[in-house]
Protein backbone atom coordinates (compact mmCIF):
# COMPACT_ATOMS: atom_id res chain seq x y z
CA UNK A 1 0.00 0.00 0.00
CA UNK A 2 2.91 2.33 0.73
CA UNK A 3 4.27 1.73 -2.77
CA UNK A 4 0.93 2.69 -4.34
CA UNK A 5 0.79 5.90 -2.29
CA UNK A 6 4.32 6.80 -3.43
CA UNK A 7 3.39 6.15 -7.08
CA UNK A 8 0.26 8.26 -6.70
CA UNK A 9 2.28 11.10 -5.16
CA UNK A 10 4.78 10.93 -8.03
CA UNK A 11 1.98 10.92 -10.61
CA UNK A 12 0.16 13.88 -9.05
CA UNK A 13 3.28 15.90 -8.16
CA UNK A 14 3.35 18.26 -11.18
CA UNK A 15 -0.24 19.37 -10.71
CA UNK A 16 0.08 19.69 -6.96
CA UNK A 17 3.25 21.79 -7.30
CA UNK A 18 1.65 24.21 -9.77
CA UNK A 19 -1.53 24.47 -7.70
CA UNK A 20 0.52 25.22 -4.61
CA UNK A 21 2.64 27.79 -6.50
CA UNK A 22 -0.52 29.54 -7.70
CA UNK A 23 -2.08 29.32 -4.20
CA UNK A 24 -5.05 27.37 -5.53
CA UNK A 25 -6.76 24.97 -3.17
CA UNK A 26 -7.79 21.71 -4.82
CA UNK A 27 -11.23 22.06 -3.27
CA UNK A 28 -11.69 25.51 -4.85
CA UNK A 29 -11.35 24.42 -8.48
CA UNK A 30 -12.32 20.76 -8.13
CA UNK A 31 -8.85 19.67 -9.19
CA UNK A 32 -9.18 21.13 -12.69
CA UNK A 33 -5.83 22.92 -12.66
CA UNK A 34 -4.12 19.85 -11.25
CA UNK A 35 -5.71 17.62 -13.89
CA UNK A 36 -4.77 20.01 -16.71
CA UNK A 37 -1.15 20.27 -15.59
CA UNK A 38 -0.80 16.53 -15.00
CA UNK A 39 -2.26 15.78 -18.42
CA UNK A 40 0.08 18.21 -20.14
CA UNK A 41 3.18 17.02 -18.28
CA UNK A 42 2.61 13.29 -18.55
CA UNK A 43 1.23 13.53 -22.10
CA UNK A 44 4.32 15.42 -23.23
CA UNK A 45 6.56 12.96 -21.41
CA UNK A 46 4.91 9.97 -23.07
CA UNK A 47 4.95 11.65 -26.48
CA UNK A 48 8.69 12.27 -26.22
CA UNK A 49 9.32 8.69 -25.08
CA UNK A 50 7.24 7.38 -27.96
CA UNK A 51 9.08 9.50 -30.50
CA UNK A 52 12.48 8.45 -29.12
CA UNK A 53 11.78 4.71 -29.06
CA UNK A 54 9.76 4.59 -32.27
CA UNK A 55 12.56 6.04 -34.37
Amino acid sequence: MIVLKKLLNIFLWPGNAISKALSIDINEDGGQVRSLVNGLVWGTFLLILTLIYHS
